[in-house]
Order: structure tokens, then C-alpha cells, then sequence
């Protein structure tokens, strides 16, 4: 996370601050998770999918492509997770649909 956080923060026009809006995983609650300066860290209520637009795409996902699948081993697996990628981006507006909230509308974009 600090190595995705550093290359985000690179990518930043000089003199820009980010705020970033992170949930409750454990990756983002790591002790040792530090944010360049030019990154702020917004802290999501627990549980909350409908102010995180991933859930909605990883529900959609398990949802379609991997529930009740069993995987005769880690080949097959990551095979498979490949595959539902595949899908998905083929599926051109599907994120799109699954994550445009209303309420995030208001944001310039």
C-alpha cells in the first residue's frame, strides 16, 4: 500500500493535495501504512458498500463468475481469476453502472 500510495502521490501536479478515502482493511489500518505529505487519509464508517463502489464490483463479480466454484488447484485459480477479469472488462459500462453513485455525481470529475 505505502509503494501504490508513493506512485499515486508522483503522479500529483506540483502543489496538489489528495485525500484519499480508505475503508477498514487491514492493509489500511497497518501500523506502519504511512501517506507521502501530499496525501491525506479519509476513514470510511465500517461497513459501508454503498460509500465504497468496490464492494458493489466484487459482489457483482462472486456474484457471477465464482460462487460455488471449487478449483482443482492454484493454476486453475488464478486461470479463473483471470478469466472473470477478462469479463469484465469487456462488460464496457458494467463498472461504470455498478459504481456511479448518485451522491458521487456531485464531485468534479
Amino acid at each position: 500500500m505505502n509503494l501504490r500510495l508513493e506512485k499515486v502521490a508522483a503522479q500529483l501536479p506540483a502543489g496538489t493535495h489528495a485525500v484519499r478515502l480508505i475503508d477498514n482493511a487491514g492493509w489500511h489500518l497497518a501500523n506502519d501504512l504511512r501517506g507521502p505529505a501530499t496525501i491525506s487519509f479519509g476513514h470510511l464508517p465500517p461497513y459501508s458498500p454503498e460509500l465504497n463502489s468496490i464492494e458493489k464490483v466484487w459482489r457483482y463479480l462472486l456474484d457471477r463468475y465464482r460462487s460455488g466454484r471449487l478449483f482443482g488447484g492454484t493454476r486453475a485459480a488464478v486461470d479463473a481469476c483471470c478469466e472473470t477479469r477478462n469479463n469484465l472488462i469487456a462488460e464496457t459500462s458494467r463498472i461504470q453502472s455498478l459504481t456511479d453513485f448518485k451522491w458521487a455525481q456531485q464531485v468534479n470529475r
